[in-house]
C-alpha cells in the first residue's frame, strides 16, 4: 500500500539533499563574492595596512551583511523549495491513490516540474545579488556609530543581529514578489500549454505565501538561522575570549570581526540548514502544504486544458 508517511518523508529528504548539495552551497558562493571580505582580510595582515580604519570599517559591514544575507537568504530558500517540492508531491499523492498516477506525469511532466522548481534558481541568482545591494548601505548606516573599539557580548551581537534584520526587511519587495520571480522567468522555453500548468503551479505558490501563518514561520526561520550562527561565533572563541564575551565586559568589535567570517567559511557544513530542518513550526507548516495538496484538486484539469 502507498503510504502517505513514507511519500511525506521522501520529498523532505530530496528537499534537505538538493538544499545542502546544491542551492545552498550557491547561495553562500553569491554571498561571499558579492560580500568579499576575503580581500579585505588579506590586505590588512599587511604591516602598512594594519591600522587602515577605512578597511576595518568596510570589513565590519561586509561581515555582519553576509550573516544576515545569510540567514534571511537560507531561511526563505529553505522554505519556499519545500513548498514547491510538497506541492508537487501532494499532487502526485492524489493521482497514486486514485490510480491516476499517468495522469499526473501528463499534467506536470519533467520539463514542467523542472521550469516550476526554477523559481529557487532564480531567487538565488537573481533576487539575492539584488537585495545584497540594496541591503548594504542599510547594515552601513546601523554600524556607522558602533566603534571598532567597542566590547560587545554574545547577547548584544545576537540584538545587534536582530536590529539588522528588521532593518533590511523593510526594503524588500513583499515576499510574495520577491519569491516567486515572474519577471525573470524564461517564458519563451515552454509552449502554451506548459506556461499555463507553471502558471497555475505558481498560483498554488502564492496561496501558500501569502497565508497568514507563512510571515510568521519565516520569522522563526530567520530566528533560527541567526541562532546557529550565534552558536557557531561561540565555538570560535578562545576559553578566555568566551568568558569575555558570554558577560558583560565582552570583545572589541574589531576581535569579532575575523571571527565572523571564519562562521561564514564554516556554513559550507550546513548548520544553518540542519537548524531549520529541527524547527517545528517549520516541520509544522510543510507538512500542512503537503496535507492540503493531498486532498482532490479535481479544478487541475478544467484549469490546465481550458
Amino acid at each position: 500500500m502507498f503510504s502517505s508517511q513514507h511519500h511525506y518523508e521522501a520529498t523532505q529528504r530530496t528537499a534537505d539533499l538538493t538544499l545542502t548539495s546544491a542551492l545552498y552551497p550557491q547561495l553562500l558562493e553569491i554571498i561571499v563574492t558579492q560580500l568579499d571580505s576575503s580581500t579585505i582580510l588579506n590586505d590588512l595582515k599587511a604591516p602598512d595596512k594594519k591600522a587602515d580604519l577605512d578597511l576595518w570599517n568596510r570589513l565590519k559591514v561586509l561581515s555582519f551583511a553576509q550573516c544576515i544575507t545569510l540567514s534571511f537568504g537560507g531561511a526563505i530558500l529553505n522554505l519556499i523549495l519545500k513548498i514547491q517540492l510538497n506541492i508537487l508531491a501532494g499532487y502526485s499523492y492524489q493521482n497514486t491513490v486514485n490510480n491516476n498516477a499517468a495522469h499526473h506525469e501528463a499534467q506536470f511532466n519533467a520539463k514542467v516540474q523542472e521550469k516550476y522548481l526554477s523559481l529557487c534558481q532564480l531567487f538565488v541568482t537573481k533576487r539575492i545579488p539584488e537585495w545584497i545591494e540594496k541591503a548594504e548601505p542599510e547594515v552601513a548606516a546601523v554600524l556607522n556609530d558602533i566603534q571598532l573599539t567597542q566590547k560587545l557580548s554574545l547577547s548584544e551581537v545576537d540584538s545587534l543581529f536582530k536590529v539588522l534584520v528588521n532593518k533590511v526587511l523593510t526594503i524588500k519587495k513583499s515576499v510574495t514578489e520577491f519569491v516567486v520571480n515572474v519577471e525573470d522567468f524564461d517564458w519563451s522555453s515552454v509552449d502554451d500549454m506548459e506556461a499555463a500548468k507553471i502558471k497555475l503551479l505558481f498560483a498554488e505558490t502564492l496561496d501558500v505565501l501569502e497565508h497568514p501563518d507563512f510571515r510568521l514561520v519565516l520569522d522563526s526561520s530567520i530566528k533560527a538561522s541567526l541562532n546557529a550562527i550565534i552558536d557557531k561565533i561561540a565555538e570560535h572563541f578562545s576559553a578566555k575570549d568566551f568568558v569575555d564575551i558570554s558577560n558583560a565586559q565582552g570583545l572589541p568589535l574589531a576581535k569579532l570581526l575575523p571571527i565572523l567570517n571564519k562562521v561564514i567559511k564554516s556554513q559550507d557544513q550546513n548548520p544553518t540548514i540542519a537548524s531549520l530542518n529541527a524547527n517545528p513550526k517549520i516541520q509544522s507548516f510543510v507538512a500542512n502544504v503537503y496535507e492540503s495538496f493531498c486532498l482532490s484538486r479535481q479544478h487541475l484539469d478544467g484549469q490546465c486544458n481550458a
